[in-house]
């Protein structure tokens, strides 16, 4: 848990008596065109959206319209790549679709148009503000933070703007404080927290007047904008203008969760559709899949006691005992526990999974008997389970002096994840059913001595990560949301740091060998 000081608390509490809400709105006719045009071709789809052929076209149409929409990006950002994806969507139209070719005509004409254009009206919006404002000390809040590059870089060709500092909404969590804070796109899609606790003085957001922006601030400080927010004109103008569902920006499903990341469950499946998994492992386990910063995705095993190592940030830096402090900032926790804004290191070079490889090296001459044992009854138990059910061999398990035998456990207890069963008696009726129970003695020893080594390599990879840690610039994890960090004792092995931005709540079915690998939810 970090701690902070009463001085910090009081100035926190100072900002967030921020009397100043102001908005600045802007407008760019051939964007909204072509978005109108957009949200009118999903309507008319109607059930056919959801065929492949349309599925991917709108993810990547919907991406583009949020970030052009929540980050100062000038319009013709992706611009040629939309372009020709419009184009080769033509040709299949014409094939499955004749009816919708002149309404992806259209679009591709629309988005040739604006990939040939340097406009970027929120860009404009800040210069105009930056001229009737003092943004010295000002900080600029995305939605999206794998857009703060680009935008830093935008920024820094802009004398009025260079100075501004690029935050994430997790950051606005911690005790720093700003004069100024720039809100980029609909309020809408940021916590509450970021108005009713802001981190700044004066709050300005800046967004199209379009989509729909329905939010009202309840304050939560004692004296918190007790005045009432301050509203441009451009603001009291745009009430009154804003464009609804019929016109195509407000529907389509563009809200927070699905439009910032521009992909649901189909998204995933369709990557795993491509990329599958080990043809030579055909297991599959139930997994969630965790949307992380960086445009990546992970999936992580659903099952009770599967665990992933995690990196707290929250941790108090003051702490007096860095070497305690710091060693608390790793730990493991169950899957079921990690929450958006955590960290999760992933292993991202050198191969899969992290243990296996240093547990191996920790047995010596023993880890591949040992292995070849664990996969023996494992395998067997598989094979056994495919010609029959789970629940059949659930009961024969039971029947045979099995404690703990339900079909989850026996799905965990084959998974190469797993190790063993906890107690002895499950193991004895596995093998009693593999006809192998004059070796169970034998076969739990094996599974103890690489449980041990798999502790003991834990601890190892830990002590490893402390170190890096202590070196680490934690401030740019918060601020960008991953980080690298090489470890020279796994054999060019990395493992990086990416913060949960969203879980999708559904869980699926996928290859063990899917199981903690990042990878790509964009195609470029």
């Amino acid at each position: 848990m970090r701690y902070i000081s009463l001085d910090a608390a009081n100035h926190v509490y100072s900002c967030s008596a921020c009397r100043a809400l102001s908005s600045i709105t802007a407008d760019h006719v051939a964007l909204r065109v072509f978005l109108q045009a957009v949200g009118h071709l999903e309507r008319d789809l109607g059930d056919s959206l959801s065929d492949d052929i349309w599925q991917y076209l709108f993810r990547r149409i919907r991406r583009y319209q949020f970030d052009v929409t929540t980050a100062p990006i000038p319009v013709c950002w992706q611009g040629q790549e939309l372009t020709s994806l419009l184009q080769s969507h033509i040709a299949l139209c014409r094939i499955s679709y004749p009816r919708f070719v002149p309404a992806i005509e259209r679009l591709q004409e629309q988005m040739q148009g604006l990939a040939h254009s340097d406009a970027n009206p929120l860009l404009e919006a800040l210069l105009t503000l930056a001229d009737a404002h003092n943004l010295q000390n000002g900080a600029m809040l995305l939605k999206a933070q794998r857009l703060a590059s680009a935008v830093e870089t935008i920024l820094a060709d802009e004398s009025a703007l260079s100075h501004l500092v690029v935050v994430s909404e997790h950051e606005l969590r911690l005790t720093e404080c700003y004069d100024t804070l720039l809100i980029i796109g609909p309020r809408r899609w940021f916590p509450e927290f970021v108005f009713t606790a802001p981190r700044a003085d004066t709050l300005f957001s800046v967004r199209y007047r379009w989509p729909r922006d329905r939010w009202k601030l309840r304050p939560v400080f004692l004296g918190s904008l007790t005045g009432g927010t301050r509203r441009t004109g451009n603001e009291e103008a745009d009430e009154s203008e804003q464009l609804g569902p019929e016109d195509g920006l407000d529907g389509g499903g563009l809200d927070s969760s699905e439009a910032m990341w521009s992909l649901g469950l189909d998204a995933v499946t369709s990557h795993l559709g491509r990329h599958g998994g080990d043809d030579q492992d055909p297991e599959e386990v139930e997994a969630h899949a965790l949307v992380l910063s960086g445009g990546t995705a992970v999936l992580l095993e659903t099952i009770d006691d599967a665990t992933a190592l995690i990196l707290d940030l929250d941790e108090d830096d003051d702490d007096e005992d860095s070497e305690i402090e710091h060693s608390s900032r790793i730990t493991r926790v169950t899957t079921g526990k990690i929450r958006p804004g955590m960290f999760l290191l992933l292993r991202t070079g050198g191969g899969g999974d992290y243990i296996v490889p240093i547990a191996d090296r920790m047995l010596g001459h023993q880890a591949q008997r040992l292995r070849g044992m664990q996969e023996e009854w494992k395998r067997t138990l598989r094979t056994l389970v495919q010609s029959r059910n789970l629940l059949a061999i659930s009961i024969d398990l039971l029947d045979l002096g099995s404690k703990r035998a339900n079909e989850i456990n026996v799905r965990n207890w084959m998974s190469a994840r797993n190790i063993r069963p906890r107690d002895f008696s499950d193991l004895l009726a596995i093998m009693r059913l593999v006809g192998m129970e004059n070796r169970a003695d034998e076969y739990w020893h094996a599974a103890e001595t690489i449980d041990a080594a798999h502790r003991k390599a834990g601890f190892y990879l830990r002590n490893l990560l402390l170190k890096q840690v202590q070196g680490a610039d934690l401030r740019t994890l918060q601020r960008k949301g991953q980080l690298d960090f090489h470890l020279a004792e796994l054999e060019g092995g990395t493992l990086s740091a990416f913060r949960v931005e969203h879980i999708l709540p559904e869980s699926i079915l996928v290859p063990v060998s899917r199981l903690g690998r990042p990878f790509p939810i964009e195609e470029r």
